[in-house]
């Protein structure tokens, strides 16, 4: 292997992203967490059916519009990041996609970012002139004791 590729596999960011996707990853429900997540990826789904973002007609949570449709009340970052995973579940599973989604979503995706975000809250505080030991430290607690867990 070369030397750049060894400098990679010894860095402690990837050691980072490697042991917190895996804690988040192994921890996981396999679904999504809370009805606020169902909203959002109710309102994905609903970009992919062509119904604009309303919910489906059965749901109760979101806001009702004028048109009589409801809406989620979230901004559309979430749910955008939740498209790529639905539509590809939707074409390996002949439109039956929820379990899959939700299961990639809750096992994969999820603790993917939140992994990701804590190997950038890593950098930033070397960045910002804090030791390599007070920034893992830092960057543990906030992993660890944190919605990041299980978000």
């Amino acid at each position: 292997m070369s030397p750049r590729v060894l400098a990679v596999l010894k860095s402690t960011h990837l050691r980072i992203f490697v042991v917190l996707f895996s804690i988040y990853a192994i921890t996981s429900s396999g679904g999504l967490e809370v009805a606020d997540a169902d909203v959002r990826y109710e309102t994905a789904k609903s970009w992919l059916d062509g119904r604009g973002g309303a919910l489906a007609s059965s749901s109760e949570n979101g806001v009702l519009a004028p048109n009589g449709r409801r809406y989620g009340f979230y901004g559309p970052l979430q749910s955008v990041l939740m498209l790529p995973t639905i539509a590809i579940a939707e074409h390996i599973s002949q439109r039956s996609a929820d379990v899959i989604s939700k299961s990639f979503l809750g096992i994969i995706a999820i603790p993917c970012l939140s992994a990701l975000s804590m190997v950038v809250l890593f950098q930033a505080l070397l960045t910002f002139g804090y030791g390599e030991c007070a920034a893992f430290s830092a960057t543990c607690v906030i992993a660890i004791a944190t919605p990041l867990w299980f978000y």
